[in-house]
């Protein structure tokens, strides 16, 4: 098939523009670096032993999430991201009897990206005396 020379000057333009367009694109990439990763607790920043406590977890890495696990007093749990940018659950644990009151208990997650990337994110709560 024979194109004519004003054809083959539009299709010739019309690959320059997309080509151009294409490159200004390229600038835009995501950047890998490590996620990001907050964990939260109740607002009283306390804990009750024995008592169940739910953690709240929030990751994100702009190129995808892989996982977040969480640990506290031996005890681990953990989430998938599925490569979703943005990673949000909340974990439950239990937080066993014969703790004192005013002894910390450290919660450490730790936030997998899709590149393998990791980040690591304390959470230090109070026992405190039941009312």
């Amino acid at each position: 098939m024979r194109f004519s020379k004003s054809a083959r000057r539009t299709l010739r333009a019309a690959s320059l523009v997309l080509a151009g367009g294409l490159l200004a694109c390229d600038g835009e990439r995501l950047r890998p670096g490590p996620p990001e990763l907050v964990l939260t607790g109740p607002e009283s920043g306390t804990v009750f032993s024995p008592d169940t406590i739910v953690i709240a977890v929030r990751a994100v890495d702009a190129n995808g999430m892989d996982s977040v696990a969480v640990t506290v007093l031996g005890q681990s749990a953990s989430t998938r991201a599925f490569a979703e940018v943005v990673l949000e659950d909340l974990l439950l644990f239990v937080i066993p009897a014969g703790l004192t009151v005013g002894d910390p208990v450290t919660f450490t997650g730790v936030a997998v990206d899709l590149a393998g990337q990791t980040t690591t994110q304390t959470l230090v709560l109070t026992v405190a005396a039941r009312p």
